[in-house]
């Protein structure tokens, strides 16, 4: 391959969504690369840690407050207003729902909900390619902290990390094009696409 296939492309492989000539492509250049075949074993381990949890209606609470979000999104001019976007995951049994703040004064806002699990992040504006990250995510029960993975075009910028106890963690020098966000346990899990906004 003349570049490198991107995280989401080594995702279509792995789950045999590429043509043929395309998934030889990308089967070559994992046969080459440590890097591709380290995120290969990691999304495989993945996918069978996630089709082993049992899918859950969300409860009634969380299904209400997508609605109150989006109908305050409707009110408003696209741009404008306190949500300023609305992003989601599309693909079966794979969905995620959330609200994006609009940026000011170098922080933003990013809230997704998924299945048992909320993800906050607040994004610190540092320079043009880079972004910290100050989280908070809560989980339903008891289980061992859910692992979070950030993941870009570029797999070897993919960030993992684990919160602590009380659900915070924080990442540094998170490259800005970070599109996607994936957490797994037991009992939780949410995969969505994910903006970081700008620096403006």
């Amino acid at each position: 391959m003349t570049t490198p296939p991107t995280f989401t492309r080594l995702l279509d492989w792995v789950d045999g969504r590429l043509d043929d000539d395309a998934a030889e492509a990308v089967r070559a250049h994992v046969e080459s690369s440590e890097t591709a075949a380290e995120a290969v074993e990691w999304i495989r381990s993945f996918r069978e840690a996630g089709t082993a949890m049992p899918l859950e209606t969300p409860p009634p609470e969380v299904r209400q407050n997508l609605r109150d979000a989006f109908r305050r999104h409707a009110k408003f001019p696209p741009g404008t207003g306190p949500v300023s976007e609305l992003s989601g995951d599309p693909r079966p049994l794979r969905v995620a729902a959330g609200a994006r703040s609009a940026d000011g004064e170098g922080v933003g806002h990013v809230v997704l909900e998924g299945s048992g699990v909320t993800l906050t992040l607040s994004v610190l504006h540092r320079r043009a390619d880079l972004v910290d990250l100050h989280g908070l995510l809560t989980w339903d029960g008891s289980d061992p902290r859910p692992e979070i993975v950030l993941s870009s075009p570029d797999p070897t910028a993919r960030r993992v990390t684990r919160p602590e106890a009380d659900g915070e963690f924080r990442l540094t020098d998170v490259t800005r094009a970070t599109n996607e966000v994936w957490v797994v346990s037991p009992s939780a899990s949410l995969h969505a696409q994910l903006d970081l906004g700008t620096d403006a």
